[in-house]
């Protein structure tokens, strides 16, 4: 319902009925589970707001998340990527379009100057992090763990953060609110994006991630932990695209513990995620506790299609294995 609100708000922007593509991929949104510009209207609603309240700046995360999502696809040579439809210049012209929507849209908004110089300037600061990350996936071929998570860090999170500190700005929150609500952002971040790793690995279809393993969790543990069939993996990448193969190196991603060891990184980042939510003592925190609990439901779901029996016990024992 919100986003068929801020799609008619957006296209009536200046310059956009110019740029037709713009257009379509505006149309083509469709409101999904876990999306960024949710949780625009989650901290507005956690801190006393309306969901209309958020209106514009979800617009505005909307418009970053588009930006970014056309840039990364062509970093990663995604075979699915919008630029295959309309070319490379296209899409990289939409992109910074796409970011100064996102600007205007909270410049011509009714929030009053601190509140829109507050949001503007950490869009800013989010856009300018999500860049230097990508940059590090550009050059990142021989990554460590303590990479990988630096770069999660710097890449993931600040969507998140920005969403959360907007949305709570627009509710009515004070600064200092906003601020730690925001922080939230850092453990849901990095949960949705190594549930998004899980997710790419175990799909029907040969994803980006097999090509650049060090940038994928679950692929940097095989490659560097110690198991009796690690030969076997390793010589698997370079043919995954032959028929049969992704799916015997799905296998041995399950059973080299890549899969177990992602759901321990869920789960404990699940229970950073809880304290602080129950630190924050906000009204209605029971919504963001909700929250917290969709944010595993992909990982029981991937658990089930492995074959792997009682989901939530298998959870909970590799939260304990690994601590």
């Amino acid at each position: 319902m919100y986003l068929d609100l801020f799609k008619i708000k957006l296209l009536s922007f200046p310059g956009i009925n110019d740029f037709p593509e713009m257009q379509h991929l505006l149309n083509r949104a469709t409101d999904r589970d876990g999306v960024s510009w949710d949780y625009v209207f989650y901290a507005c609603e956690v801190v006393g707001g309306n969901a209309m309240q958020a209106l514009d700046a979800a617009a505005a995360n909307y418009c970053m998340l588009t930006s970014i999502h056309l840039v990364d696809d062509m970093l990663d040579n995604d075979p699915k990527g919008d630029y295959h439809n309309y070319g490379i210049g296209t899409c990289a012209n939409m992109a910074i379009a796409y970011q100064a929507l996102g600007q205007y849209i909270i410049q011509q908004s009714e929030l009053n100057l601190q509140n829109k110089l507050a949001i503007i300037d950490c869009l800013n600061v989010m856009m300018l992090d999500t860049a230097v990350a990508q940059q590090k996936d550009v050059f990142g071929k021989n990554i460590t763990e303590n990479d990988y998570w630096d770069k999660i860090s710097a890449k993931t999170p600040p969507l998140f953060s920005a969403a959360l500190f907007s949305g709570a700005i627009s509710g009515g929150a004070s600064m200092a609110t906003a601020g730690q609500i925001a922080k939230l952002g850092i453990p849901i971040g990095k949960m949705i994006q190594v549930s998004d790793d899980l997710s790419d690995l175990y799909k029907d279809t040969v994803e980006p991630d097999w090509a650049a393993p060090r940038n994928n969790l679950a692929l940097l543990y095989c490659l560097d932990a110690e198991y009796d069939f690690k030969n076997e993996f390793l010589s698997l990448l370079p043919k995954i695209h032959e028929e049969g193969v992704l799916k015997k190196a799905q296998e041995i991603v399950t059973r080299s513990g890549g899969l177990s060891y992602c759901v321990y990184h869920i789960m404990a980042l699940y229970k950073e995620l809880m304290e602080q939510i129950r630190l924050l003592q906000l009204p209605n925190a029971k919504r963001l506790e909700v929250l917290a609990g969709t944010l595993i439901e992909p990982s029981l779901e991937l658990i089930k299609l492995t074959g792997i029996a009682n989901p939530e016990q298998f959870l909970l024992m590799e939260l304990r294995t690994f601590e």
